[in-house]
């Protein structure tokens, strides 16, 4: 799996996941029952790493590490945050995004 596979990924998973947290706490934070969404651009960034572990390759149970990868808003594209990631893959089907 490329690095390019791999950054993808992570920047669907980091919108997907700022998105639960934001809802999560929307209703917490402002007294509020329903929930808020909000989006937020993941674009390639931060510091990735790849971790094979079991057999060579692309395998479950490898694991992908991204530290620091910007969050920005849609609108001005200014950074509003940053995401830590830790992605364990769990079969050897490849991905749809290359």
């Amino acid at each position: 799996m490329g690095i390019r596979v791999i950054l993808i990924l992570v920047a669907l998973a980091t919108a997907a996941g700022a998105t639960v947290v934001a809802m999560a706490g929307a209703g917490t934070a402002s007294g509020r029952s329903s929930a808020r969404v909000f989006t937020l651009l993941a674009p390639p960034g931060g510091t990735s790493t790849a971790i094979d572990l079991g057999k060579h390759g692309m395998s479950p149970g490898d694991e992908f590490l991204t530290t620091d990868s910007p969050l920005r808003n849609p609108t001005s594209h200014r950074r509003v945050g940053r995401a830590d990631i830790i992605e364990t893959a769990m079969s050897e089907s490849r991905s749809r995004f290359r």
